[in-house]
């Protein structure tokens, strides 16, 4: 099976990064940075869709936290709270997670998020 060339990866990524997934297209902390260089960039979407490979391979609470902070900000509310959820199965003492957990929750019902967590 052939694989894109780097510079024909879909969502397009930096040309090192690019190489780098190219090289190694199963690499879970690869497809992750992906996801995180497209949200720093304001790609949601290409983000998302790099951070949903990045899971693929393995369950990673940090990944699972990074996609739920994407679909938080993309308007997918219940999305984002069961990634947040999975992911504080996973590690139920992910201070990052239970963070983004109670900023959604916040957003959503002020006053919900701080009482939620005391």
């Amino acid at each position: 099976m052939s694989r894109p060339r780097p510079e024909r990866l879909d969502p397009p990524l930096p040309s090192g990064l690019a190489d780098a997934i190219y090289r190694q297209p199963a690499a879970p902390d690869l497809l992750e940075t992906a996801g995180v260089a497209a949200y720093r960039l304001g790609d949601l979407e290409a983000a998302m869709v790099w951070l949903g490979r990045a899971t693929a391979p393995i369950l990673s609470p940090r990944i699972l936290g990074n996609l739920g902070v994407v679909a938080w900000q993309t308007r997918k509310p219940e999305i984002a709270r069961r990634l947040f959820r999975r992911a504080l199965s996973l590690d139920p003492a992910s201070a990052p997670t239970h963070n983004s957990l109670g900023v959604a929750f916040g957003r959503a019902c002020p006053g919900v998020g701080a009482a939620l967590h005391q």
